[in-house]
């Protein structure tokens, strides 16, 4: 009896581990966006995406992406696109966050952002094996994450 207790707790205890590792992970690249997106990640897989975000709807779709729009009520954000590659898992790499106003976005990127790293733009490490770039124009901030097999990767892009 004893045995299979700590047998039940090992395999309980190892699966917590695996899965706060995952969380954390994601929860570095929450410093580049907004807390309302925090339900999602890049690298997401659509799938799951579909599954804790019921308010996005299908927008449109071509031959290298699906993009997913999410109207907000209230608050500094009117709207984000999401989009997802057409491969694989079909991962979340792009988030095109357009705020209500320019002086409400430029407070979100000085305040998780910083100044700018990457010439005008910003380039992060993801703790997931892929490079993170962020850039403003209008009143979006756009932030995406250099994943294989989506639009805006390539190996020179993402080796450094």
């Amino acid at each position: 009896m004893n045995r299979t207790l700590f047998f039940i707790f090992s395999i309980a205890f190892l699966f917590s581990c695996s899965t706060t590792k995952s969380a954390k992970k994601s929860r570095q690249q929450h410093n580049y966006i907004p807390k309302a997106l925090h339900n999602t990640y890049l690298g997401m897989p659509m799938e799951d995406f579909k599954k804790v975000n019921g308010n996005a709807t299908l927008n449109s779709e071509v031959e290298f992406r699906t993009v997913y729009l999410e109207e907000f009520e209230g608050g500094d954000i009117s709207t984000v696109s999401y989009y997802f590659g057409t491969k694989g898992i079909l991962p979340l790499y792009e988030y095109v966050i357009d705020y209500r106003s320019k002086e409400k976005r430029d407070e979100f990127v000085k305040a998780n952002l910083g100044d700018p790293n990457n010439g005008e733009d910003w380039a992060f490490d993801s703790k997931e094996g892929f490079k993170i770039k962020a850039w403003v124009f209008n009143k979006k901030l756009v932030v995406t994450g250099l994943i294989v097999d989506t639009e805006w990767y390539n190996e020179e892009n993402n080796t450094d």
